[in-house]
C-alpha cells in the first residue's frame, strides 16, 4: 500500500498482489487427443492454493484423481470434480501428488452415471453389439437460477450406440435409431452428435454438436460418477 499527496488531498493506493504464477482454470476438452495427464493425491490431504500463493478452503485427499492442466515452478495446476459433478481447481504442490498419462480403459470401466452437474448427466450402458457402447442421457440450461424456477428451462437429450474404438465412443443422432458416426460438421445441419473418451477411469470427456436440444444446451464438458437429478 502506499499513499499519494495531491494537493491538499491524501489518496490511498492498494497494490494488487502479486501474482506469484498463471490463472489454473478448467482443463481444455480434448475428446480426440489421448494425452491429458492425470495426477493422483499422495498426502492425506493437500489444499489448493490461487496464483498469488493464497491457500483456497478446497482441499483433495489421499488417491483422488485429478485433471492436470499444467505445471509451473514445482507445483501442478490441477482440477478435482466431485461426484455431484462440481469442480475445482487451483495449484497443488507438485510432490504432493503423482503424474501419470491417460491410458485406455476396459470397456467396464465406462458403464454408470456421470454427471458435470444437476444440468448434464450421461449414463452408459453395454450395447446390443460386442464392443459397443449405450449413450443417454439429459442437459439443461437456463439463464439463471430464477429464471430455472420460473420454467424458463432450455432441455435437451441424446442417445444411441456405438462402437468403442481408439478410446474413443461417438454418434450422430438419427431419427430411426440406426448408427451413423459421430460427424464434427453436424451442427452446420442442426442434428445432434456426441463424441466421449475416459480420461483414466475417474472422468469422462464429453464434446457435441451443440445442437442437442435448445439453445445454448449442450453436453460439454467433464464428468466425474455419479448422478444429480435437476431439480430447479
Amino acid at each position: 500500500m502506499s499513499r499519494l499527496f495531491i494537493g491538499a488531498v491524501a489518496l490511498t493506493v492498494f497494490a494488487s498482489p502479486a501474482l506469484a504464477r498463471e490463472e489454473c482454470g478448467y482443463p481444455s476438452i480434448a475428446v480426440e487427443d489421448n494425452d491429458t495427464q492425470l495426477a493422483r493425491v499422495l498426502v492425506a490431504k493437500a489444499r489448493f492454493i490461487d496464483e498469488t500463493d493464497r491457500s483456497m478452503k478446497a482441499f483433495v485427499v489421499k488417491g483422488d484423481e485429478l485433471l492436470v492442466g499444467g505445471t509451473d515452478g514445482g507445483f501442478v495446476c490441477a482440477t478435482f470434480i466431485n461426484s455431484r459433478g462440481v469442480s475445482t481447481s487451483g495449484w497443488l504442490k507438485q510432490d504432493d501428488v503423482a503424474l501419470r498419462v491417460s491410458d485406455v480403459p476396459p470397456i467396464k470401466a465406462w458403464f454408470g452415471d456421470w454427471t458435470a452437474g444437476e444440468y448434464q448427466n450421461l449414463t452408459i450402458k453395454r450395447g446390443s453389439k460386442k464392443g459397443w457402447l449405450a449413450v443417454s442421457g439429459e442437459a439443461y440450461w437456463a439463464a439463471s437460477d430464477e429464471a430455472a424456477r420460473n420454467g424458463g428451462i432450455h432441455e435437451g437429450g441424446v442417445g444411441g450406440e456405438a462402437p468403442l474404438e481408439s478410446g474413443m465412443i461417438g454418434f450422430t443422432q438419427t431419427e430411426d435409431g440406426s448408427y451413423q458416426p459421430y460427424s464434427e460438421t453436424a451442427g452446420d445441419d442442426y442434428k445432434c452428435a456426441i463424441r466421449l473418451r475416459l480420461v483414466g477411469t475417474a472422468y469422462l470427456a464429453a464434446e457435441d454438436s451443440r445442437s442437442c436440444g435448445g439453445a445454448n444446451v449442450s453436453f460439454w464438458g467433464y464428468y466425474a460418477r455419479g448422478k444429480v437429478e435437476f431439480d430447479p
